[in-house]
């Protein structure tokens, strides 16, 4: 205006027409020019223009020019911005979200592998919310260079930590929990690293220096104990889920039927304890199968009831003895269980037990105050 009050024409543009406007710069088009801006608004950035202002709240200019190459759902569909491009995309589709192709990639095309990381072998396994907070809106943009906001809080139970700064993790999965007999040779697992040589022992001792583990090495078959494993084998379904999964039933389990080796019938044998597994050959000793008398001197088969006995005492009469101590584990009263001779072939007796194995008669411990008593009959 000029001083008069009278429009201003100098220039003669005013009234020309013509929007004279300055708008974006040439070349804003390409995502390495308008994606950091657009990220820094969406973000919050101090000083960040604020695109709404030309484009509507609901950016539809934008959604416009997205849509003319197929991204309609641009606003929505996570791998707009991150992971492997598709246009088709649904709940279903989150995995594809994760990198390769980290925001910064795609504005630039430098490839970021710390940030792509082992996202892909994670979730063959795991889903997202594992170790993210999964997003329902753009709330959790915090601009182009903001990395995703890593949570992974008590998995399996145990406590669970990550480090921006060394992009390393400490969890139960990586043997960041077990204690000095079972930790494995990696000290710290970084995110774009390790994996390549990684082995069993990597994460956990192979095997464990705990008692149990005595006399075995990396090629001895895990299966025993842990069903679905080998030396070399893993169970997927029960690998990582915060438990050892030890189960007694692959040797002490089993339908006798028929004859041993030396023709003995096994009907009415037992099909408690290890019978089953003593009756077949074994990777373990004494490899070759047993026949009734390598252990009976007489085939007397009904002396499993005594086991049976003992259990019950064991686990359900212990109070009734205030002068007696009972091992929780029932087999662990009689068996040396956790010395790590438990599959050597052996009965492994406590000594004090004075076990007779000609006899049937134990004289020590529990039934030492009542001179010798017949194992075959216990009652």
């Amino acid at each position: 205006m000029n001083a008069d009050g009278t429009i201003n024409l100098a220039g003669a543009k005013h009234l020309d027409g013509a929007v004279q406007a300055q708008g974006h710069p040439p070349g804003f088009a390409a995502p390495a020019q308008h994606g950091p801006l657009f990220l820094a608004f969406l973000g919050g950035t101090a000083g960040a223009t604020d695109c709404t202002t030309c484009h509507g709240p609901s950016l539809g200019s934008c959604t416009t020019c997205h849509s003319a190459n197929g991204w309609a759902s641009w606003q929505s569909n996570c791998t707009f911005c991150h992971g492997t491009r598709t246009k088709t995309y649904g709940a279903s589709s989150i995995a594809l979200a994760a990198p390769p192709d980290a925001v910064s990639q795609r504005l630039d095309g430098i490839a970021e592998p710390l940030r792509e990381g082992k996202h892909a072998e994670h979730l063959a396994k795991y889903p997202c919310a594992m170790c993210h907070a999964v997003p329902a809106d753009l709330s959790h943009v915090h601009g182009a260079s903001a990395r995703a906001d890593v949570a992974l809080g008590a998995l399996w139970g145990f406590p669970s930590t990550y480090s921006t700064a060394s992009s390393s993790c400490t969890t139960y999965c990586r043997g960041s929990s077990f204690d000095a007999q079972h930790k494995g040779s990696v000290a710290l697992w970084v995110w774009n690293a390790n994996a390549a040589t990684a082995t069993c022992g990597s994460c956990h001792a192979d095997p464990p220096a705990s008692p149990a583990h005595t006399g075995l090495d990396s090629t001895s078959d895990c299966g025993r104990c842990h069903p679905g494993y080998s030396a070399a084998v893993v169970n997927p379904a029960t690998h990582i889920d915060g438990q050892s999964n030890v189960s007694c039933t692959a040797c002490h389990s089993g339908t006798l039927t028929g004859a041993d080796t030396n023709g003995v019938a096994l009907a009415p044998a037992p099909t408690s304890g290890a019978h089953a597994r003593h009756l077949v050959a074994t990777d373990a000793p004494p490899f070759r199968a047993l026949a009734c008398a390598d252990c009976h001197a007489t085939p007397n088969l009904s002396h499993c009831t005594s086991h049976e006995w003992h259990v019950v005492v064991f686990t359900q009469y212990a109070g009734d003895w205030s002068d007696l101590s009972f091992d929780p584990n029932p087999c662990a009263n009689c068996h040396q269980v956790g010395n790590g001779n438990h599959v050597d072939g052996k009965l492994d007796l406590y000594p004090d037990l004075l076990w007779d194995e000609q006899s049937g008669t134990c004289a020590g411990s529990c039934h030492s105050s009542y001179g010798l008593r017949d194992w075959y009959n216990p009652q």
